[in-house]
């Protein structure tokens, strides 16, 4: 006959011999529920107050101004290179000038790189304030029946764990990620401004970057998802075998508790091993395409200037009498023109490199995000505590 099991205990760990597979087996198949959907990212911010929005407002503002920044350096820098085909009297006055821009742009990158990760960073620790006061009033709205038949450890293990997920969505990293995917439209248009041909070529890889970043974006929610809910389950079963210590070691169930642990933290390398090969995979695949861009984008520049310098004697840097002659920069291929556009697109790739984890994040927090709003979104109960209308007991005297 097996022993009673202690009040408050996990029937998931508590009774005695009892495996920890079949016990787990069935408590999911009795309060199984439906996959949780997919959430679009602007209902992140369902609980956003006017604060929260100047906030934000800002920090956009901010991000849009720092990714200018970039390609607005590279302008500079072609006219530099330019300008030392100029006339040596011209050249110290025009270089000073150009580097004084380039500190400018400087101190303008201080302030708005630290005005935007500050602006999102306040955004998301409300957002994610706002997400556990809800969760956690929800979760004690249901009735005790439904606690029952669910693991209420790993209820309320989740209540911070997905919501530090959102708030890592929706800080640091998404201001980056928007950074350098602006950086990356506004170089791509300067570098269609300085040479068109040259910016068409090197752009031919961005449809097989977009693919195999969508690829991996919903490997990475899956994986998300997986190690979410056996990281909530790991914590519970912890808690739930220290909290009731005494009975555990009454009954002699440290091994089967040590199996279950085992097994579980298994399954998170797992998930953490495949979440590694696929960002693996993900930079090896994009890798290649970039450096074979790179290549084909040097040699194609190369072969710009040298068509116009051949074709156009207004392209050359020494005239048919053999004066010096500073080429046309609105008729001709310069070699400033040239690199502004070639740097453009490469810094803008290589920001898109960067943005990869800034995505990665936010994935999750999407995974995270739709499994909090099924809680949310569930009808409340006929009986609700927190409800101030219907009858109630009422106080004697």
């Amino acid at each position: 006959m097996a022993p009673p099991q202690a009040r408050g205990a996990n029937p998931k760990t508590m009774p005695h011999g009892a495996n920890p597979k079949t016990a787990q087996s069935e408590t999911s198949t009795s309060g199984s529920k439906p996959p949780a959907k997919q959430v679009s990212f602007c209902s992140l911010y369902r609980f956003a107050s006017r604060k929260d929005a100047a906030l934000l407002a800002v920090g956009v503002a901010s991000v849009l101004i720092s990714g200018c920044n970039q390609p607005l350096q590279l302008i500079v820098f072609g006219q530099i290179l330019d300008s030392f085909n100029s006339d040596p009297d011209e050249v110290l006055e025009r270089i000073q000038f150009l580097a004084g821009i380039y500190a400018l742009l400087g101190l303008q990158q201080i302030v708005t790189n630290s005005l935007q990760t500050s602006c999102f960073a306040a955004v998301a620790a409300r957002q994610a304030r706002c997400f556990r006061e809800r969760y956690f009033a929800v979760l004690l709205r249901r009735p005790c029946a439904r606690l029952d038949l669910e693991d209420s450890g790993a209820l309320a293990a989740s209540v911070l764990e997905a919501t530090a997920v959102i708030q890592a969505g929706l800080g640091d990293d998404l201001a980056k990620a928007l950074q350098q995917a602006l950086a990356f439209v506004i170089g791509l248009v300067v570098a269609l401004i300085f040479a068109w041909e040259l910016a068409l070529v090197t752009t031919a890889a961005v449809p097989c970057i977009m693919a195999v970043v969508a690829v991996a974006q919903g490997a990475y929610s899956a994986r998300s998802k997986a190690a979410s809910a056996n990281s909530a389950e790991l914590s519970s079963n912890a808690l739930e075998a220290f909290s009731n210590i005494r009975t555990v070691v009454a009954f002699g169930h440290e091994p089967a508790l040590l199996v279950r642990f085992d097994e579980l933290m298994r399954g998170i390398a797992r998930c953490g091993v495949k979440l590694g090969k696929a960002r693996a995979m993900l930079e090896g695949t994009i890798a290649p395409i970039i450096f074979v861009m790179f290549g084909l984008g040097l040699w194609y520049g190369s072969k710009l200037v040298s068509d116009d310098m051949d074709a156009h004697a207004e392209c050359r840097y020494v005239s048919a009498s053999g004066e010096l002659q500073d080429p046309d920069p609105l008729r001709c291929a310069t070699g400033g023109a040239i690199f502004t556009a070639f740097l453009s697109v490469l810094f803008g790739f290589l920001g898109l490199l960067q943005a990869l984890p800034g995505l990665t994040s936010i994935a999750a927090a999407r995974a995270s995000a739709s499994q909090v709003f099924t809680l949310l979104d569930e009808p409340r109960s006929p009986i609700d505590t927190h409800d101030a209308t219907g009858e109630g007991p009422r106080a004697r005297g």
